[in-house]
């Protein structure tokens, strides 16, 4: 349907695509409370929200944001079981060898690139997606490491995103230290169907075509009602009406 509509590349994409954020309410005042809670060290970040919200998104957005300051590690997509691949992960993603190093040996590995003389002296940004399927013993290890301390700075800047079930990992009592560590809590919900519209639209318009040509606003209307509000359903919606109606030859979409 690309060409049949006019479009430079495809409008609704499958994956999280960092030129294609939409500072919808809830993402845009996540991204600020969390930015400002790494920049100066204040704690622990949650952020938490239904599948297809863009957690995801999000994490990657800060990701790329922290990389400036930070030694930034995002562990995204990941099936990590255990506290010692946890460990060997992050050294690899910040370029330190692992394979041969006992557990205690990884740890004192990321002190020693915490030092002022190791690989990550302004300290790591660590980001963990889908944190909710973490183990009791990987809270731990992950609270264990902020611990860690550089000129009064924390050496270990961490952000956990997962869906709703996260929150409640935290309010039992085996996390109840690490809970007091949590400075930030941040809730991604569903768009409202103002911001429905004008996610359509403005995916239309980065993919190059008018989106007043395309969309009806009965379609917008239908677009909302149908997704409840969810991007990712938002998005394989459009995919599939675009398609169908291409087929169709079907020069704006209705209802």
């Amino acid at each position: 349907y690309e060409s049949f509509y006019g479009f430079t590349s495809r409008p609704f994409l499958a994956v999280p695509v960092k030129d294609r954020y939409f500072p919808a309410g809830s993402i845009e005042a996540a991204r600020a409370n969390l930015t400002r809670c790494v920049e100066r060290g204040e704690g622990c970040g949650l952020v938490m929200g239904p599948t297809g919200t863009g957690i995801s998104l999000l994490c990657h957005l800060l990701a790329t944001h922290f990389g400036q300051q930070f030694e930034t590690v995002l562990l995204a997509n990941l099936r990590i079981t255990n506290c010692r691949e946890l460990l060997q992960t992050i050294l690899y993603r910040i370029g330190i060898p692992h394979q041969k190093l006992a557990d205690g040996e990884l740890r004192l590995a990321i002190i020693e690139a915490l030092s002022p003389g190791g690989r990550c002296p302004q300290g790591i940004a660590l980001i963990v997606d889908e944190a909710h399927l973490l183990s009791p013993r990987m809270f731990e290890e992950l609270r264990c490491m902020t611990n860690t301390v550089q000129d009064a700075e924390p050496g270990v800047r961490l952000i956990l995103a997962g869906d709703s079930s996260l929150e409640e990992r935290f309010a039992h009592p085996r996390l109840a230290r690490f809970n007091q560590r949590v400075a930030v809590r941040c809730y991604l919900h569903a768009f409202s169907p103002e911001e429905s519209y004008q996610y359509v639209r403005a995916q239309t318009d980065a993919a190059g075509t008018h989106p007043d040509r395309l969309w009806s606003l009965a379609a917008l209307q239908a677009i909302h009602r149908h997704t409840d509000g969810s991007p990712r359903l938002i998005n394989q919606l459009c995919n599939h009406a675009l398609l169908l109606a291409a087929e169709a030859k079907v020069p704006q979409l209705g209802d």
